[in-house]
């Protein structure tokens, strides 16, 4: 900025010389030079240094003026990109705008209007998994809201339980992110196939959670988890339903490796684990009974398989059902137990 106010200081001196020059130049010209004789009046100092700058400014002036101030703004322009001096402009005016309606009165045309938001809220075709209607949601169901107001529906704790299990699933993925399914080991190659259930796991509409694992060489080649659709009574219930949904994926799966030719065991009836007595019975015996009644008539299929020798229900115990983990949460120890049955383990190259 220094190298600024000297051109800026500069600038001035000159203009101030050209305008002493231009009174000089406006004074008649009676008076006398320096080289008159003794006879003649002397001219004072200020008069003279008037004459000589307007005489030597005014020579040539013409050149290098422009010359001069082209420089001078060359300057100022190198030293406000250094600097990065910012100039603001004092001269704008800020009108506050109104909400302007109808035609504009200087050009006439219509103002424009402000594009339209979007509806927020649940679409016609929206349904509601509480009463099954269509067009709003849970929060906004009467059903739902009046069911809670009475007490026959338990509102959820929101906040910190949530947040918890949220850490716990970052908590998992980021200690079994170097985990893999490893395949090998076994001498035969047979399929087995573990099921469970969990009872009245959805405080909402009372459903129960389903679990399916089918492991080959050692390790598991298919699996679910996902809520039954319809409500079961009781825990024998939800087993026989968990046992149907698993031999349906049995049938799939024997017909599918008996295509491939490299099972051995593939024409022998596929096993399926299942850790409850009362759900093995109503399996194994095609009879009719007042407790299964109620049941769809399409969880009955797994009677049929039993029969034409498709599939065959086990007994295993509850501690070594491989299927458990994908139903309920486990102890630590117990749920890395059935990861590493499943085949899920650390990669060791």
């Amino acid at each position: 900025m220094e190298n600024y106010s000297l051109l800026m200081g500069a600038a001035a001196v000159m203009k101030m010389a050209v305008e002493m020059a231009a009174v000089s130049m406006e004074e008649p010209s009676g008076g006398t030079s320096p080289s008159q004789g003794a006879g003649t009046e002397t001219l004072s100092p200020r008069s003279w240094l008037r004459d000589a700058a307007a005489g030597r400014f005014l020579w040539n002036m013409n050149k290098e003026l422009p010359e001069l101030f082209a420089m001078l703004k060359s300057a100022e322009i190198e030293i406000k990109k250094e600097h990065q001096v910012l100039m603001v402009n004092k001269t704008t005016s800020f009108k506050k705008q109104g909400k302007s309606k109808g035609k504009n009165k200087k050009s006439g045309k219509k103002a424009a209007t402000p594009p339209v938001k979007p509806k927020t809220g649940p679409k016609p075709d929206a349904e509601c998994y509480y009463c099954k209607e269509k067009g709003h949601w849970k929060r906004n169901c009467s059903k739902y809201l009046a069911d809670l107001k009475s007490g026959l529906v338990k509102k959820k704790k929101e906040g910190m339980e949530h947040w918890t299990a949220v850490k716990n699933i970052l908590k998992y993925l980021k200690r079994t992110k170097d985990m893999f399914l490893c395949y090998g080991g076994d001498q035969e190659l047979v399929v087995t196939s573990y099921t469970d259930a969990s009872w009245n796991t959805d405080p909402d509409d009372s459903k129960s959670q389903s679990g399916y694992v089918f492991i080959l060489n050692g390790a598991t080649v298919s699996w679910a988890s996902s809520k039954q659709c319809t409500v079961a009574k009781s825990s024998t219930e939800s087993e026989y339903i968990a046992a149907s949904e698993a031999s349906s994926e049995a049938v799939w799966m024997k017909r599918f490796i008996i295509e491939l030719g490299v099972v051995p065991s593939a024409l022998d009836p596929l096993v399926i684990y299942c850790d409850n007595m009362g759900a093995i019975a109503n399996a194994q015996e095609p009879r009719s009974h007042k407790r299964l009644k109620h049941i769809k008539l399409r969880y009955h299929s797994i009677r049929e398989y039993i029969e034409d020798g498709e599939v065959k229900i086990c007994k295993v115990h509850t501690d070594l059902n491989v299927a458990d983990p994908l139903t309920k949460a486990l102890p630590r120890a117990k749920h890395d137990q059935h990861q590493n049955a499943m085949g899920v383990r650390y990669l060791t190259m």
